[in-house]
Order: C-alpha cells, then sequence, then structure tokens
C-alpha cells in the first residue's frame, strides 16, 4: 500500500515537474483563437499589443462622440461615421512608465494610418511628466515629433512603424499619449496596432533631417508638404487617394461647384543651374466643356497667384482610361527660367457649375537633369493597351490589361460620380462565404455558385474574393452604371483576371460579371481584390 502511495505521489509530481517546464509562447495572431488571455507584454522597458484589450491604457474624449475603440486586434480611433467625417479629439494615454538607469530611451508605435488631411497634425504623439487621471488638460504635455515622418497607408494589412525619442526623459516616470484629430470636413482613421518602450535612441533623432533629393520632391501621399494651396472659389485642392486631388464634382452630394484653385510651390533657386526638367504623375478623367488644367510656371510671384504673371507649360495632358493608370507628365526647363533665383510652379484647376473633371497628381519632382523623353505619354502599361474579350452572350464590353479588368457600357456617359469596395477592409474570416455587400452610396454586390462546382469564397491572404468557373458578381448600383473596374490579384506571374469567356450583361442598373468556362470547374479564377464602380452622367 505504501509502494502504491509512493508511485502515486511521484507520479503527480512528475506532470507538476512537465506542466511548470512548458513555457512555449501560444502562438498568436490574426484568424487565430487568442482565447482570453490576455496579450502579455514583451521584453523591454514596456511594451502592449491592443489585440484585445487597451490593458493598463485609458482614453480621453475631448471633442465629439467618437472615442479609441479595440477593433481589428488594433487600438483604433475615426471621425468617420456612417459617411460622416465628424470633429475629433480625442487621447489614448498610457500608464505611468519609468525610464530607468539607462542614456536613451525611444517610443516605437506600430500602426495604419489612412486619409488624414495632415499626418504631422492629426496624429501626434505627447509626454506628461505630470498626469495622473481625468482631462489631459489637468496635467501639462509636451509634444514629441518623430525621427521620421508618419506614413500615409496603401491597405489596411500593411503595418510601419514609427519612433519617437523619449532621452529628455531618462530617469523620470512619464506617461505618453497618442493625440488623434479630425474635422467635419476630414477625418482619417488610425490603426494601433503595438507600442513599446525600448532601451536606445530613436532612429533619425538627433540628425539633421536631410531634404529630399532634388529642388521639389511630394509625394502627396499625406499632405501638400511645402507646396501652397491658393483658391480663388469653390473646392479646393485636397488630398485624396494618396494624390493631390482638384475636383468641382461631389460625391456624396451628386454637385458640382464653379471652382478656381492654384496648387503653388515654394520658391526654387535654379541661379546655378545649367539643365533641371519638372515631371509628375497623374490621372486626368472626365474632363467637361469649360474646364481648364494647366501647368504653370513663374519667377515674379506676388503672392497672389491672380495678380502673378504665369507662363502656361501644360501642352496636352492625357485624359485616363481608369483610376489605376497613371500619366506621366514632363518638361525640361527652359533658359528663361535658369539663372533664376525665386521660380515657382503652380497646378491650376478651374470648372464651370455645369461641368467638372477630376485630376489626380503625385510624385512631383524637379531636379536636375533632362525629362524622359516620353513626356506625356502613358505610364509603364501603355496606358490604352487594353485587349478586349467579345462575347454573344454580353451586352457589354469587357476589356482586360494586365491585372486588370473594365467592364464598360459604350453608350453610356460616365460621370465623376464614382464609389470604391476594397473586399479586405471586411474583416471576414479566411476561406468563407461571401456575404451581400451593400456600400456606402447602397449599392449591393452579391457573389453566387451558379453552375458552378465550387462557391465564391473570400482569401485573406490576398483580400480578395475568389470567383470560380461559372461564379457571377451582381451589382445593383444606386444608380445606372457606367463602367467598373475589377483589381484583381497576381500570383507566380499569373494575372487572375478569369478566364477568356468571362462576359458581363447589364439591366437599369444591374451589372453582372459572369466567369464563364466550357466547365463547371478549372479555368482561370477571377480573383476580385477591388472595385471601382462609376456610374453614368
Amino acid at each position: 500500500m505504501k509502494k502504491k502511495n509512493l508511485f502515486m505521489a511521484l507520479a503527480a509530481l512528475f506532470v507538476l515537474a512537465f506542466a511548470s517546464c512548458n513555457n512555449e509562447p501560444e502562438i498568436t495572431g490574426p484568424g487565430i483563437d487568442d482565447g482570453d488571455d490576455k496579450p502579455q507584454p514583451t521584453e523591454g522597458i514596456f511594451s502592449w499589443e491592443f489585440s484585445t484589450s487597451f490593458g493598463e491604457f485609458t482614453t480621453q474624449d475631448v471633442l465629439g462622440a467618437e472615442s479609441w475603440m479595440i477593433d481589428f486586434e488594433t487600438a483604433k480611433m475615426t471621425g468617420f461615421v456612417d459617411y460622416t467625417n465628424k470633429a475629433n479629439e480625442d487621447w489614448l494615454i498610457s500608464p505611468a512608465i519609468t525610464l530607468g538607469e539607462i542614456s536613451a530611451a525611444k517610443l516605437k508605435m506600430e500602426y495604419i494610418a489612412r486619409y488624414f488631411a495632415s499626418l504631422d497634425t492629426d496624429i501626434t504623439v505627447w509626454v506628461s511628466e505630470n498626469y495622473t487621471e481625468g482631462a489631459p488638460s489637468t496635467a501639462q504635455w509636451t509634444e514629441v515629433k518623430p525621427a521620421s515622418a508618419l506614413v500615409s497607408g496603401a491597405d489596411w494589412t500593411t503595418f510601419s512603424t514609427t519612433e519617437y525619442s523619449l532621452t529628455p526623459y531618462v530617469g523620470k516616470t512619464i506617461r505618453f499619449a497618442i493625440k488623434y484629430v479630425s474635422t467635419d470636413t476630414k477625418a482619417g482613421t488610425i490603426e494601433v496596432k503595438s507600442v513599446k518602450v525600448e532601451e536606445g535612441e530613436a532612429s533619425g533623432s538627433g540628425d539633421v533631417e536631410e531634404p529630399a533629393s532634388g529642388y521639389l520632391n511630394e509625394t502627396f501621399s499625406s499632405d501638400f508638404g511645402a507646396f501652397e494651396v491658393k483658391t480663388i472659389k469653390g473646392n479646393p485642392w485636397k488630398i485624396d487617394f494618396q494624390c493631390a486631388t482638384a475636383t468641382g464634382y461631389d460625391n456624396a452630394s451628386a454637385q458640382t461647384t464653379e471652382s478656381e484653385s492654384y496648387l503653388v510651390s515654394p520658391a526654387v533657386d535654379l541661379s546655378a543651374a545649367s539643365q533641371v526638367y519638372l515631371q509628375f504623375e497623374y490621372i486626368l478623367r472626365y474632363v467637361k466643356d469649360g474646364v481648364q488644367n494647366k501647368v504653370l510656371v513663374t519667377d515674379n510671384y506676388t503672392g497672389d497667384p491672380t495678380t502673378t504673371t504665369w507662363n502656361d507649360i501644360t501642352s496636352t495632358l492625357v485624359e485616363g482610361v481608369d483610376w489605376t493608370t497613371f500619366s506621366k507628365f514632363s518638361w525640361n526647363v527652359t533658359s528663361d527660367y535658369l539663372g533664376k533665383k525665386d521660380v515657382r510652379i503652380a497646378l491650376y484647376y478651374s470648372c464651370t457649375a455645369s461641368g467638372s473633371a477630376t485630376w489626380e497628381v503625385k510624385n512631383l519632382i524637379m531636379d536636375d537633369g533632362v525629362a524622359d523623353e516620353n513626356g506625356n505619354e502613358g505610364g509603364e502599361t501603355g496606358g490604352n493597351d487594353w485587349v478586349e474579350y467579345p462575347s454573344e452572350k454580353g451586352n457589354v464590353s469587357v476589356l482586360k490589361l494586365n491585372s486588370t479588368v473594365k467592364v464598360v457600357d459604350t453608350q453610356a456617359t460616365a460621370s465623376a460620380n464614382k464609389v470604391v469596395c476594397d473586399f479586405g477592409t471586411f474583416g471576414w474570416e479566411n476561406a468563407s462565404d461571401v456575404p451581400e455587400v451593400t456600400l456606402e452610396d447602397g449599392t449591393k454586390i452579391v457573389f453566387a455558385q451558379e453552375g458552378g462546382n465550387n462557391a465564391p469564397k473570400f482569401y485573406s491572404a490576398t483580400n480578395g474574393v475568389r470567383m470560380y468557373a461559372l461564379n457571377t458578381m451582381t451589382i445593383t448600383g444606386a444608380a445606372e452604371i457606367a463602367e467598373v473596374i475589377i483589381n484583381c490579384d497576381v500570383y507566380n506571374g499569373t494575372n487572375y483576371v478569369g478566364n477568356d469567356m468571362l462576359y458581363a450583361t447589364k439591366s437599369g442598373n444591374e451589372l453582372k460579371v459572369v466567369n464563364d468556362h466550357t466547365g463547371n470547374s478549372g479555368g482561370v479564377q477571377l480573383r476580385v481584390k477591388t472595385l471601382e464602380i462609376t456610374y453614368v452622367q
């Protein structure tokens, strides 16, 4: 009996010892069930992942009804609610953190930020030595500038990391806060995945920021940089779709406003230059009578573009065929401006109340050298090298170019009114059935299996919907549809743009795309990542 009891005791000790040694961390991530365990801080002075909760962080709403929330396994803040921009000021405040006996410290923030008017002012980081609780105004806060500029995201899956120096606070106990600001005209969205306070200096801090190469170098991805908007009337230039954008048309109201606006560069010193070129990428669409899009130059800017004498260097701008293919403008600076100290470039846009256009500009450069020979010709894809796939079953045209499919009613006149659907933004589970989608303007999108062996599925690896043989996609528009641009997945050199037999039919406000095939399986999938739907004028 004693031997039996001794054996049982030893067995129990063995089980406990084995359990105590099993300290392997649990793998977590999107699509993996983390259970009810709280995320654990990683190595360093302090860290937190906002996958399930704020932890010891607190939120303070200074302005507006919206608040920081846990969404998509991040700390998310947006003032864009129910398709409306709303004014907000909201703080996400850390617990007290002691920066002990170290020589340098930094804060690292992993995030996605999109659709902000200016990231420099709309997302800022602050530090306080005397905050305890309640409104931020009860304490003193000092803004900490990032070691490198915040990055405007291109999608909702790619996170960026920006570092902030906390070295001035070494030896002190502090709290840091992420401050979000939006207005009723522009409200961005930020998703913060994690924050870390670590020993060491922030990357790039303490160094003099080197200017970008060239006399001018602006991407317009998140702000206008050193350029200045001068609006005479109507709609101003704005940052939209990571471009400097000018239009008189408002999608929400479907109204066109008579507009006139300049986007003016800072002064450029060409006094020592011998060869200089100007270049930028652009998309120009839906140009109506009375619209003017110009590229202007002067060496005698008065501060008022309407009283300045400008030289028009526009030549011919190419009207685009979609919202993904950029054309290129190039100009070699003439001798009239070489040797001058105060040269400025302006992009000028004007329209009437009866007709508008939309002009998107990105990656503007002025640098030493000679412009590309192709000047104003289309981008790398050739711009107009679409291949049409006729079908007796369809009543609208289907064209393909690389990884893009365009479905267009050639008998309809397209307007500037459009809506975009990104299937990677809905938070669907991997390999899941695709539910009906209703867009902001009421447009509905329905995927169906029809006669195929396989039903459409959403896959997170490509953030898109896979349509197999004979599957259909039906779009019921808020208005009659003029064209649909389908951006598709590319994998191992294959453009997944559907079968050659793919066709589309249109009836009223409904447009149906069929991935037709000779059998009910096989062929080429149509992997739909985004849709850009343009309505009839």
